[in-house]
């Protein structure tokens, strides 16, 4: 379960670059980080397979999903600046919490 968790938060890692890289090419209009933004969710992608070994394709995927989107406000606010709601938060720790119990619930693949 170690080398799954490893290549998901791998995986993670590269989404929220890859978001970071996103914003960084102001609506692709700067081609070098479009270009590194794409090859970047390419490697999340390759990052996140080795964990479908583990989990099942839906609680890897939300696993993913959720880490990228906590990442991202993350990253957003802390280099962005950008200011967002307090009434943001409370839906996203719902977001954590259900993924926390999908994955509790689910049992592994043998």
């Amino acid at each position: 379960m170690t080398n799954a968790l490893f290549w998901i938060l791998s995986s993670v890692v590269l989404d929220i670059a890859a978001n970071w890289a996103i914003k960084r090419s102001r609506g692709f209009s700067l081609k070098r980080w479009g270009i590194l933004s794409i090859v970047l969710v390419i490697c999340a992608f390759l990052m996140l397979k080795p964990a479908l070994s583990y989990f099942h394709l839906s609680v890897a995927y939300a696993l993913w999903g959720v880490g990228g989107i906590v990442g991202s406000f993350i990253v957003d606010r802390i280099f962005f600046h950008v200011h967002l709601s307090p009434r943001i938060i409370p839906p996203i720790l719902l977001m954590v919490i259900g993924i926390i119990l999908i994955n509790v619930t689910t049992p592994p693949i043998r």
